[in-house]
């Protein structure tokens, strides 16, 4: 099957769930009940269970700060596994090998090295997000230029850099 026919089947199937899928959510937020409720909320207090989370209590911004770092982490790792694995996982009819763009030692040390890094910077984002950051008013178009260099640069760049030294670090001290 070419390509084209692909995302034009994907384009039909986004637009042919479109509605349905959105009516669902609208109901779900608004606190109603859907087909899927009786599945669903079992699990979901099951969650609340052993998160330990109070369905009728508000969420903190710093709690809220602190679950999506967790959450992020935990997904990154999940992602990174994925990656790694997928030359011995099922359903990789081109037989795929795992990912090695950056030139990384070997995929233990390049899974070792993204878990290290992660690690490394949720302990670093924890404290500034119980602390919290000051608010300052500042026109929208300074905000975005300063987020787009902080976070663009940081967040796309900075992690490729420290993986990369990271894995360095580990094969020089025959760690990986």
């Amino acid at each position: 099957m070419s390509a084209v026919i692909q995302y034009i089947l994907y384009l039909a199937v986004l637009i042919a769930l479109a509605i349905p899928l959105g009516t669902y959510i609208k109901k779900v937020m608004n606190g109603g009940t859907t087909f899927l409720s009786r599945i669903l909320t079992p699990c979901e207090n099951a969650v609340y269970k052993v998160m330990r989370v109070k369905k009728d209590e508000q969420m903190t911004w710093k709690k809220y700060a602190v679950s999506v770092l967790i959450f992020s982490g935990l997904g990154l790792v999940f992602l990174f596994l994925l990656q790694i694995l997928q030359g011995i996982l099922p359903g990789n009819p081109q037989g795929l090998r795992a990912l090695n763009i950056m030139g990384l030692h070997s995929p233990q040390s390049a899974v070792l090295s993204a878990i290290i890094y992660n690690a490394l910077i949720i302990i670093a984002l924890i404290p500034l997000a119980l602390k919290g950051v000051k608010y300052r008013e500042v026109p929208a178009g300074r905000l975005l230029s300063r987020n787009l260099f902080i976070y663009g640069l940081g967040g796309l760049a900075a992690p490729f850099i420290f993986i990369k030294l990271i894995d360095m670090l580990l094969v020089l001290f025959r760690l990986a």
